[in-house]
């Protein structure tokens, strides 16, 4: 039988913590779930007699049944992290009262209170219920090959204005122009700058990357989802961070990266970002 696992974002009961008790409250009615794409009612009963409640238990139609602690907060508000009995982990995402979640070491997902339909027609959860195909090798070497130039960087503390200019032939021309423009801006002279590392979204070290999935969009634009490693001082923290590789092929057949979403804070894009950084919107009198 297929284990399934399953969170869910009751936001006033789940954000922060909250009491490890085992009292059972009533479960939840059941509800349109996904495990991997494929369609089964599941239900949720909190495992605590308070809130915030940070341990729940998810029972599926078919008589599976698991529970979920959560270990640590997201960078938005409706993400976060939790564990099942057998050390898994899981990432949540919420929206709208529904909810999707991903395995950090397999790639499984969940979608809990959206149909299939639902779930590809929705603003935050559709890279997760999304058709996946086999990702191309071209599309695996470009991501490769891009984060070995991003470790081997950082190892040698080379200045990313001067370092970027030898990886364009990884990025659309448009894209590169605003990448290169918005690295050359400076706190003391222009007042603003990029202040993180767009290849994790994160202000720490990069140890590596892995291609987990692809997502055809149509012949010449396929989505890419990347698991970073990151760390501190040397060494990786076990820590991943997932971003969205929008990748497109070029005249000559070669993938280049358009856009990068980073999946574990809500609405956040790299282009919108650049354009407003190298463009500030007028402030309102």
């Amino acid at each position: 039988m297929i284990l399934r696992a399953a969170l869910v974002i009751g936001w006033a009961l789940l954000i922060g913590s909250g009491p490890r008790g085992s009292t059972v409250n009533a479960a939840e009615a059941w509800t349109s779930c996904l495990y991997n794409n494929n369609p089964i009612p599941c239900r949720r009963s909190f495992l605590c007699s308070d809130a915030p409640c940070d341990r729940f238990r998810v029972e599926w139609k078919d008589g599976v049944h698991d529970t979920y602690t959560r270990v640590s907060d997201g960078a938005a508000r409706n993400v976060g992290f939790y564990a099942d009995p057998r050390g898994g982990e899981w990432m949540l995402r919420g929206f709208a009262g529904s909810f999707g979640l991903v395995n950090q070491a397999n790639g499984n997902t969940i979608i809990v209170g959206m149909t299939l339909d639902d779930c590809r027609n929705s603003a935050a959860l559709a890279d997760l219920c999304s058709p996946r195909t086999t990702c191309p090798e071209g599309v695996i070497d470009q991501l490769n090959g891009l984060y070995r130039w991003r470790v081997q960087q950082m190892n040698r503390h080379e200045d990313r204005a001067t370092a970027l200019p030898s990886q364009r032939q990884r990025f659309t021309p448009s894209l590169f122009g605003l990448l290169l423009e918005a690295m050359e801006l400076t706190s003391a002279d222009d007042g603003r700058f990029i202040d993180f590392d767009i290849f994790s979204n994160t202000q720490v070290e990069t140890f590596g990357a892995d291609v987990i999935s692809c997502t055809q969009n149509d012949h010449s634009s396929i989505d890419a989802e990347v698991k970073v490693h990151v760390g501190l001082s040397g060494r990786s923290s076990g820590n991943t961070r997932r971003l969205l590789y929008e990748m497109k092929q070029d005249n000559a057949n070669n993938w280049r990266v358009n856009e990068i979403t980073y999946l574990d804070q809500s609405g956040f894009a790299l282009r919108p970002f650049l354009e407003e950084l190298l463009q500030p919107s007028s402030q309102a009198d």
